[in-house]
Order: structure tokens, then C-alpha cells, then sequence
């Protein structure tokens, strides 16, 4: 830095029961900054130790000059997975990492090969990186899980176009389109390809159809919620030496481009939060709650949700995340007669999962409820609960009583369904009960 002094050099004293990951802060010539507590054994650029990375372990470096890259060795078993992460964006660095993961003669690994089996193609608009919903010409060859290849992206369908006036839904988290197989969500143009793919093994070959077949390479440039950092969960295909090369993906440099490497085994783990944590509950009526699932490292089994510390006169159903969703909607239920306790700490939301055959508990941050008036609409189903087959569908059916005068339209929406059910006969405008019904 600059404007330090003499002095360049402050002995930093970090205190054993300091997490990894938090900040410990440096004071030098007046300046104030922080040095980041690591996990692992750490090696540097620029030291006997450089390009050479243990298991695990943590590597310093910048990419000091636009279009340098470096490169760091290590070693990997096959059947034994490994998490290879920057840390850059997220520390204040102006790096836009991608990785890729070399052999051990630095050539690029093959994750990989996507053969093409049907294709349709983007329509009505551009669509931008994140968001989840994309218009797309025809489904008729689609299903739910399917995996499609837009441009370098791969993604997976959640749920098709209800009408040709909806948008084909993608897996996503945090709001963001999902990308699979270590590829990044990018902007898609109108009538951009898109081809529904099986996966296969590195080398495979088929008969041609016409369409591509793809090499997909351990390559990432922006992981899943980590912005502009990049994350790979590396599935070693034999023991041996490999290499992790770190580049800037728009070919920038300079000496603020540091980056933390680590390359880890996974744990997988999981944490659950809840939406809005200060709900506005009905005396008689009910708002719904989200519940909030976020995987780490992988983690992808079901989450059972209970509830504690409900007060007398509120209720919640005991509910379930299943593996392929990130979230769910539970009914806030008040009792005509509930009021606030005059000390209430909040509702928390138990999550239970089994994770290598150990159950794993996590509690949620506190739901505390305000108490509302009268509500303009209260909403009830005939139905207490429904029983629907594979294939199958039920029918529900739903009334309003209208309070305080309130004589407008009333959109209705259906939340907490697990994966793969859904209300289809929506229409262009969705299900409404109309002013006066």
C-alpha cells in the first residue's frame, strides 16, 4: 500500500477460538485494514512452496497483468470428491475468477459429453442471466428434469409452460437460473437453440442425428451464489496430480487481483430461514410463510420442518422440503380470540435432514408476528387435504369471505406444492374470483 510509514511490517495476533473465515483487523502507519483467517495450510506466489498446493490446502495469488494466468498442482484420489473455490469477489478483489481443472500435462479434463436428442429454440424476448423463467417455441419433446443446452449453458426444467403465453421455468437459487455441470447462466438471445440433452461419460461417441454432441470440461467461472467467484466439485476420475488454472474471465490483471484458492473435501450441510420474519397475522385468518432451504456443498436429501415456541392460538403445519426443491409455504393460521404474548422471544423452524447417515439438526432465525385487524378477505378449502397419483389430479375448492366493504377481484395462487405438482388450467390471466362472486 501507500502512505504507511517506515514501518512495513505489524505482527497480528489471532486468538485460537477465531472461525475461519472471519476477519481479524491491521493497524499499520494509521491505515486500517484486516487479514482473513484460513482453515488450511497456505502457500504463495512468489515462495519455494509456489504452484505446488496440498490437500487441502489454500493458495495465495494475483493475477498480476491482463491475460496472465496461474497455475497450482495437487493431488486428487478417485472416489473421494474435493471442493476446488475462489475467494476474490467476495474479499473486495476486482478478479473475475475462472477456473479450469487441468491434467497432469495441462491439458484440459473432460467432465463430460451431451449428446442432443431434441431442440427447440428461445422466443418473444432476450433473456437476461438470472432470471428463472425462459420463453421457449415448443415442448411437446420436453418433461419435467429434462437437462437443456442454451448456448454454453446447461439447465434443468422445473416446470413447462403452463400456456404458449408462459415461460418454461429452470432451477434456480436465491432467485438466480441454475447453471449444471459447472456452467454459468449467461444472456440468451431471441431464437437462440436450445437442445435437450442426455449426459454421458468423457469419450463416449454415438451414431449422428443431426445434431451436436458437446465436450463439457471441469470449468467454472461463476458458482452458484457466489457472484463472481467460481466453485467446481471436482469428482476425481483416477488417482494422480492435477492443476487448477486461475485466470480473470475477461483477460483483466493488475496488482489488486488477488484471490484465495482452496481446494477441500465437501461437507455437505444445509441451513433454513424464514420469509417475512415479522408476518402480520388476522385474528381468524392465516398469511402464508416461506421457508428457506440452502444446500452446502452439495447436500441434496429432504429436510423435515417442525416448529417450536408456537404460542397458544397460532398454528403452523409440520412440513418437509423434498431433494429437488429449495423452499416451501406454510399457512400462518390465528385463532379468532389469539393475542401476542406480552414476552415472546419468536418462532423458530426446525430442520432435520440425515446427512452420511447422521441426522443433522438447524434452527431457523425467530418468526415474530405483528397483530393485524380485520382483513379484508378471509380465504378457507372444502378440502382439509387431498391425495393425488403420479399422472393423476385433484380438484380443490376455495371461498372468500369478503370483509370491510372490500368488493374487488381476487387473484389466487396455489404455494407449497412439492416438485412436480402444479395448478395447470390457469388461463392467460390465472385463476380470479371476480368483484361481486
Amino acid at each position: 500500500g501507500v502512505h504507511l510509514g517506515e514501518k512495513r511490517t505489524v505482527d497480528v495476533t489471532v486468538p485460537a477460538e477465531t472461525m475461519p473465515g472471519s476477519r481479524v483487523p491491521v493497524k499499520l502507519g494509521g491505515a486500517e485494514s484486516s487479514v482473513l483467517v484460513g482453515e488450511f495450510a497456505e502457500v504463495q506466489t512468489g515462495t519455494p512452496q509456489a504452484a505446488s498446493l496440498p490437500t487441502p490446502g489454500t493458495a495465495n495469488g494475483v493475477i498480476a497483468k491482463r491475460g496472465a494466468t496461474e497455475t497450482w498442482t495437487f493431488t486428487a484420489k478417485k472416489g473421494h470428491p474435493l471442493i476446488v473455490e475462489v475467494q476474490a469477489a467476495r474479499l473486495g478483489s476486482p478478479l473475475d475468477s475462472l477456473i479450469d481443472i487441468l491434467d497432469q500435462k495441462g491439458k484440459p479434463l473432460p467432465r463430460a459429453v451431451l449428446r442432443s436428442q431434441a431442440r427447440t429454440y428461445t422466443t418473444f424476448r432476450d433473456h437476461d442471466s438470472r432470471n428463472p423463467g425462459i420463453r421457449i417455441e415448443t415442448w411437446s419433446e420436453l418433461a419435467v428434469n429434462d437437462l437443456l443446452l442454451v448456448g454454453n449453458e446447461l439447465v434443468k426444467i422445473r416446470a413447462l409452460p403452463r400456456n404458449p403465453d408462459d415461460d418454461c421455468r429452470f432451477f434456480e437459487e436465491a432467485g438466480r437460473r441454475l447453471g449444471f455441470l459447472g456452467t454459468t447462466p449467461t444472456h440468451q438471445s431471441q431464437g437462440t437453440p436450445m437442445y435437450k440433452v442426455s449426459v454421458h461419460p468423457p469419450g463416449s461417441t454415438f451414431p449422428p442425428n443431426g445434431m451436436p454432441v458437446v465436450t463439457l470440461f471441469w470449468r467454472n467461472d461463476d458458482g452458484p451464489a457466489l457472484d463472481k467467484d467460481s466453485r467446481l466439485h471436482f469428482d476425481p476420475p483416477a488417482d494422480g496430480t492435477y492443476q487448477v488454472r486461475v485466470r480473470d474471465a475477461r483477460g483483466e490483471g493488475g496488482p489488486a487481483f488477488a484471490y484465495r484458492l482452496t481446494v477441500r473435501p465437501p461437507r455437505p450441510d444445509f441451513r433454513v430461514s424464514l420469509a417475512p420474519g415479522n408476518p402480520t397475522v388476522f385474528p381468524g385468518g392465516a398469511v402464508p410463510v416461506q421457508v428457506n432451504l440452502s444446500r452446502i456443498d452439495a447436500f441434496d436429501g429432504p429436510v423435515e420442518i417442525e416448529w417450536k415456541n408456537v404460542p397458544r392460538g397460532l398454528r403452523l403445519s409440520a412440513t418437509n422440503i423434498g431433494p429437488d426443491d429449495n423452499s416451501t409455504s406454510v399457512a400462518l393460521f390465528a385463532e379468532a380470540d389469539f393475542a401476542l404474548p406480552a414476552k415472546f422471544a419468536g418462532i423458530t423452524a426446525v430442520a432435520r435432514g440425515t446427512i452420511a447417515g447422521k441426522k443433522v439438526e438447524q434452527v431457523s432465525n425467530a418468526l415474530v408476528p405483528k397483530l393485524g385487524k380485520t382483513p379484508d378477505l378471509v380465504a378457507t378449502t372444502e378440502q382439509p387435504e387431498v391425495t393425488i397419483q403420479p399422472g393423476g389430479e385433484t380438484r380443490i375448492t376455495l371461498q372468500i369471505e369478503r370483509k370491510n366493504g372490500f368488493a374487488g377481484r381476487v387473484p389466487l395462487d396455489v404455494r407449497g406444492l412439492p416438485h412436480g405438482v402444479r395448478v395447470l388450467d390457469v388461463g392467460l390471466n390465472g385463476i380470479l374470483i371476480i368483484p361481486g362472486e
